[in-house]
Parts: structure tokens; sequence; C-alpha cells
């Protein structure tokens, strides 16, 4: 049976080859970076989640898998994920690889005492959005008619209460 690890990095130097790494590898896939304009710099957004966002990375028998980016706002209380992603080959496979690094992402985001997760899909990933819907994220009403990107928010109130409940602090 694979272990599954999901890993809060710390905000060192090394985890910024890292999440490059991975986030190439994930983004093969859908070629989002190349898409974006030319003038983007994939490791300069690397740098840039590595000094300002939370990262979480996904590790199935000690492989890098999926990376989870979220920023962490408290004035608004939105968590708001940047980038998700997992490997095509562990995408809705029976590791749960997905799920966990969601649910860790959750997970951090009540820790913060954050009271939403929002979050931008492109309007042609159907995985995703789909895996959005399975978890409980409704599209925005604020949609732009020619947007690429579809908004997904979910309100963590009720577990933010639980976790409270359970004697833990925000």
């Amino acid at each position: 049976m694979q272990s599954i690890k999901i890993l809060v990095t710390d905000k060192q130097h090394e985890r910024i080859a890292r999440i490059h790494f991975l986030m190439q590898q994930i983004d093969e896939t859908y070629q989002t970076f190349e898409q974006a304009d030319e003038e983007f710099d994939l490791y300069n957004y690397c740098k840039k989640l590595n000094d300002n966002a939370e990262i979480l990375i996904a590790s199935v028998d000690n492989q890098d898998v999926g990376l989870a980016a979220i920023y962490l706002n408290e004035n608004s209380k939105i968590a708001y994920i940047t980038f998700f992603g997992i490997l095509r080959m562990f995408q809705g496979t029976a590791t749960g690889a997905s799920k966990k690094l969601f649910t860790a992402t959750e997970d951090l985001a009540i820790q913060y005492n954050m009271r939403k997760l929002m979050g931008e899909i492109h309007k042609d990933n159907k995985a995703s959005i789909y895996f959005f819907k399975r978890n409980k994220c409704m599209p925005t009403e604020t949609q732009l008619e020619n947007s690429l990107f579809i908004y997904y928010e979910k309100y963590l109130e009720t577990r933010l209460t639980q976790y409270v409940k359970n004697g833990n602090s925000v």
C-alpha cells in the first residue's frame, strides 16, 4: 500500500527548485504557463509563491506528486488557492492524493481562521472543475462572461466551528 504524506514546507531557498519542478511536471498536461503572457517567468513565479504563500506538497512513497499554493488574507479571511495540481498519473487513483491535498488545504485555512476558500480554474479544465464541485466548492455568482476562468468558493464556517469546539484555538 502506498503511503501518502502532506508536507507543509518551510520557506527555504531549496524549496523553490522543488516547487518549480513540480509545477513544470503538473503543467505538462495543461500548458497553462505556456498560454500565459510571453513575459511570464515560471521560476520567478515560484520564488513569489515561496516568499508569500503557504505551500503544501503531496508525496506518495517519498515521490512528490502534488502541490497546493495558498495565500491567506488576514483582512478578508479568505484563503486563495493560487495553484493546485496533482501529477496526471495520480489523479483519480486509489491513492487519494488529490483529496488528501485538498483536505490539508482546508485544514490549513481553518488553522488560520479563514472563513472562505477560493480558487480559479481554467474553464476548459474539466477534471479540475469536476474535482472542485465534488469537494463542495461552488461557482461564484460574479463570473465574467468572457473569462477564461471559473471562480469557485467554499465556506468554511461549519468546519471552523467544529475545529474550535474540539478545543483548538484560532
